[in-house]
C-alpha cells in the first residue's frame, strides 16, 4: 500500500495501478484506488462508490460538477484580480 506521504499523482502510484490493471485483478485495482483517495485530499466518501446505485452515482456526479464549476469561477476571479494588480503596478512603476 502507498504511504500516507505518497502523492496520488506520483508516478509510482500510477505505474502500480497500471500494472495491476494489466493483471485483470479488479479487487486489487479498487484497493489501490481507495488508497489513492485515502492518501489524497479527496473526500473519503469516494471510497467504495462502486457499490452505489445509478441514482446515487448521479447525485455524486452532480455534486462534483458543481464543485468543479465553483473552482473554475474562483480561478477566473483570481486570474482577473492578478491581471488587474499587474496592470495597476505597471502604471505606478
Amino acid at each position: 500500500m502507498a504511504s500516507t506521504q505518497e502523492q496520488p499523482s506520483s508516478p509510482s502510484s500510477w505505474c502500480s495501478l497500471s500494472r495491476i490493471a494489466r493483471t485483470g485483478d479488479g479487487a486489487a485495482i479498487q484497493t489501490k484506488l481507495d488508497e489513492l483517495i485515502r492518501s489524497s485530499d479527496a473526500e473519503d466518501e469516494f471510497m467504495g462508490i462502486e457499490g452505489l446505485t445509478e441514482s446515487e452515482l448521479a447525485i455524486l456526479h452532480d455534486r462534483c460538477q458543481a464543485a468543479a464549476a465553483r473552482t473554475r469561477r474562483l480561478l477566473e476571479q483570481t486570474s482577473a484580480e492578478r491581471e488587474k494588480r499587474q496592470r495597476d503596478w505597471s502604471k505606478t512603476a
